[in-house]
Order: C-alpha cells, then sequence, then structure tokens
C-alpha cells in the first residue's frame, strides 16, 4: 500500500513565485510618459503615456501569498506526484507543484532570487 505524504494541507496559506514582465523606463520621454515638443506637452506614444515599458519576452519571479485549494496525488507505477491547486487574489495562478510552494517568505524569496540569477532552473 502507498502512502501519500504531502507537504501542505487544504486552506493552508504559503508562498510561490510569480512570473512579472521586466518593465524599464521609457527612454523617449524619461519615464515621464509625456515631453516638450515646440513649447507643447506631447504624450509619448512609445509608452502610450505611462512612462513604463515592458519586454513580453523577459519575466522575473516574485514571491505572492496563495491559499491551498485542493490537493491532487498521481500515482503511476508506485511514483507519486503531488500537485495543488491553488487561489491567489494577486495573480492567475491555480496549479503549482510541491516544489514550488514554500512555508515562508523568505524561503520563496531566496527561490525567486537564484531563479532570477540563473543560479537554478525554475518550473515556471
Amino acid at each position: 500500500m502507498l502512502e501519500v505524504n504531502n507537504k501542505f494541507e487544504i486552506g493552508e496559506e504559503v508562498y510561490t513565485g510569480i512570473r512579472v514582465p521586466v518593465k524599464y523606463k521609457c527612454p523617449i520621454c524619461d519615464g515621464e510618459g509625456k515631453f516638450l515638443h515646440n513649447g507643447y506637452e506631447v504624450r509619448c506614444n512609445n509608452c502610450c503615456g505611462s512612462g513604463k515599458l515592458h519586454n513580453t519576452h523577459q519575466f522575473l519571479l516574485e514571491p505572492v501569498k496563495v491559499r491551498i485549494q485542493r490537493i491532487i496525488a498521481s500515482i503511476w507505477n508506485e511514483q507519486i506526484s503531488i500537485k495543488y491547486k491553488v487561489d491567489c487574489t494577486e495573480a492567475n495562478v491555480r496549479n503549482r507543484s510541491e516544489t514550488t510552494l514554500f512555508k515562508t517568505f523568505e524561503e520563496t524569496e531566496q527561490y525567486c532570487k537564484k531563479c532570477n540569477t540563473k543560479e537554478m532552473v525554475g518550473e515556471f
């Protein structure tokens, strides 16, 4: 008989990393969203007046708090895989494996730093 040892329980609040696009200051308006042209204040078309740009292909991991909603254990050839359905108010996060969930913010922050600096490869 196989025994499933899950790391977290339903309803428990834990932390995980979420992918956030890298944002940088617009070089045209210098992050102001507008600039002066021939004495007139003009909205910057490069950044649509926001002052920030982001690269859709470049992401960083940031820690976020989630709540465990459901635990799903899959068994194949006596190998057990545990996945968690989570609820997050800050981002669209639904499924996480046990290796990407952490009990403390500090543990998650370290994981995110290692992934962002390419010391290790994240599962995201």
